[in-house]
């Protein structure tokens, strides 16, 4: 290393310089570089650059000897010590250097295309015309580039000869619109979406792609580099995401809906609690030729298919009462052929595939039915004005649990589920009907009340089970139904009783609790009329005072389950605790099972659905304070 002044003249050499120079020892300074050379123009051409053009830095080969060595030059003044520039010479014979920069610059080559194959990504390099210079494997792989691209592919063929078409897949694109291109007029391009189509992908392929510059060390472009990726899994988990957060809304507008109809049904079954009850009473204490039964029994039939409504709408919340029981499906359905056959108009043909020897399900016969009856009617109105087949299968198949999510929807744990499918080939539904066909009272009928499907929804729902329907205009509707296979004993809760005599009576106080001052009115005189006294009580804690400050005087305690303050269920356990022996019957339009299961294990001695008659309150109060349903 040494410095000049601004004639070339060295004014400063250390030790390694003046060696290659000629003599180590020598005092140098002030000795003009090119006395010191074998070849004394050597070195001017880069002098002139660096003195009259003004380059930073610039470099040439210089003969010392009989080697030719590497020079560099670089300005740094002038300053005060009159120093224009810094000398480099290289130690080693520019031919070693030569071949240590080869040897570096192919390791470099070497690894770099090392690292490009490795990644996921798609790479191709290009200079300023669009010629491919490099294209690394998984581009090749991915696209089907043959791994030869021609080297002579210019700019204006690459939409046409690679295919790219806009991100719909429809048309090509311009060419100053793809990535590569953007990247050469200077755009950096971090993400664009296009479609590739070719022989290998004649459907297209979704593709993610990014693109920037390449630059010289004076800012010029002298290339681009690209890069892409397959956005196809990307745009399925997409659908999915999408799919999937669409079934959760639909899962809690439906569950909304059904808190909704289960609260209405409830109050629908205090009023009714009052129409029938005091129907029954009006019409126990007429003479039985009185004229005025006639129009009493017409209340009663209408309160009673008001009651069916409500239980229906109870069905829909998964709030149904209803009796457990293993079931065979393919002989429960064979069994309602000619039912069904009823409901079926005559130019509609009935198609049954029932799989043999399927394992049991658990659930209630009569509510299975309906699930039957309601898909078939539904298939049935479809097919009605054109004619056609509804197909009527069952069988069973295990499921994964992560299957069941993306098909159904719902939270299923894996393992073997019934089918039950009703297919029609009527005239099917579009996007807003089938979103809306679960829910209660919407129909498409001029009939109807719109409860049949909402109430499937429901009684396919407290069974754990789930249901998924697909429907197109014109192309019919598949209802695909899944019910858990079980194999369980028979597990009955208390279902109607045998209809008691009419003339039993009894004696003794009643603590009918309720909020409901029409229920209580009604049932009053229901208790009265069957020889009872009756103290009422409005919720839990004036039930409690009662019992504590009237010892051993109710027979028994009617008790309603969904009250304000304090519940029913809370009620009942502080009743066992001040009075172990005193029976409590619990009653609601709704229940639940493993609140009355729990409450039974701890002593309830009945179950009255809401809305009750005369004749039902009365088998109930004969069943517990007797222990005798028989006629009396």
């Amino acid at each position: 290393m040494g410095t000049l002044d601004a004639e070339g003249r060295l004014l400063h050499a250390n030790p390694q310089l003046r060696r290659l120079l000629g003599d180590p020892r020598a005092e140098l300074s002030g000795v003009p570089l090119s006395e010191l050379l074998s070849d004394p123009t050597s070195w001017m051409p880069a002098w002139r650059r660096l003195r009259v053009q003004g380059q930073p830095r610039v470099q040439a080969s210089l003969r010392l000897g009989t080697e030719t060595r590497r020079l560099t030059l670089e300005t740094c003044g002038p300053n005060e010590a009159g120093i224009h520039a810094l000398l480099y010479v290289s130690e080693l014979p520019l031919a070693e250097v030569v071949q240590a920069g080869a040897g570096r610059s192919a390791w470099n080559e070497v690894a770099f295309r090392t690292v490009l194959d490795s990644l996921t990504l798609g790479v191709a390099v290009t200079d300023t015309n669009g010629h491919p210079s490099y294209i690394n494997r998984p581009a090749i792989e991915l696209i089907g580039l043959d791994e030869h691209v021609d080297p002579d592919l210019t700019l204006d063929r690459w939409p046409s000869e690679l295919g790219l078409f806009d991100a719909e897949g429809k048309a090509l694109l311009p060419v100053a619109e793809i990535p590569i291109a953007r990247a050469l007029a200077g755009e950096t391009v971090t993400e664009a979406r296009l479609v590739l189509r070719s022989r290998r992908f004649p459907d297209g392929l979704p593709l993610w792609a990014s693109a920037r510059p390449i630059r010289s060390a004076e800012g010029q472009v002298v290339g681009a580099v690209v890069v892409f990726d397959d956005l196809t899994p990307r745009l399925a988990a997409d659908r999915e995401h999408r799919l999937l957060e669409d079934r959760i809304r639909e899962s809690q507008r439906l569950e909304s809906l059904a808190v909704l109809a289960g609260g209405i049904a409830h109050d629908f079954n205090n009023l009714l609690v009052g129409v029938l009850g005091n129907a029954d009473a009006a019409s126990f204490l007429l003479p039985a030729d009185s004229p005025a039964r006639e129009p009493i029994g017409h209340v009663s039939q209408a309160a009673l298919r008001a009651a069916d409504l409500a239980r229906q709408m109870l069905a829909y919340a998964g709030q149904g009462r209803f009796t457990i029981e293993p079931i065979d499906l393919s002989k429960l359905v064979h069994e309602m052929v000619h039912l069904l056959r009823t409901v079926v108009p005559r130019n509609v043909e009935l198609s049954l595939e029932l799989a043999d020897h399927l394992p049991r399900t658990e659930g209630d016969v009569t509510q299975l039915r309906q699930v039957v009856m309601n898909l078939i009617t539904n298939a049935a109105d479809a097919c009605a004005r054109t004619g056609g087949t509804i197909a009527l299968r069952t069988g069973a198949a295990e499921h994964g649990a992560e299957w069941l999510r993306r098909t159904y929807g719902a939270e299923l744990g894996p393992g073997y589920y019934l089918t039950l499918e009703v297919e029609d080939d009527g005239v099917g539904m579009d996007e807003e009907t089938r979103r809306r066909i679960f829910d209660p009272f919407f129909t498409t009928k001029d009939t109807g009340r719109g409860l049949g499907l909402a109430a499937a929804l429901g009684i396919i729902r407290s069974l754990r089970g789930a249901i998924r329907v697909q429907s197109e205009p014109g192309r019919g509707t598949r209802f695909r139904v899944l019910l858990p296979a079980r194999d369980h004993r028979p597990r009955r809760r208390s279902g109607p009783l045998p209809a008691a005599g009419t003339g039993w009576r009894g004696t003794g106080t009643v603590l009918l609790v309720d909020d409901e001052p029409l229920v209580q009115r009604a049932t009053t005189r229901m208790l009265n009329s069957l020889g009872f006294e009756v103290a009422a009580a409005d919720d839990g804690l004036d039930a409690i005072d009662w019992v504590r400050e009237h010892p051993g005087e109710a027979v028994m305690v009617l008790l309603d389950m969904s009250m304000p303050g304090l519940t029913g269920a809370a009620t009942f356990e502080r009743l066992r605790e001040l009075s172990p022996s005193l029976p409590v019957v619990l009653s609601s339009g709704r229940e639940s099972e493993d609140v009355l299961e729990a409450l039974g294990r701890k002593g309830l001695a009945g179950f009255l659905p809401k809305p009750y008659r005369l004749s039902e309150l009365r088998d109930t109060l004969r069943r517990v304070l007797t222990g005798d349903a028989g006629e009396g």
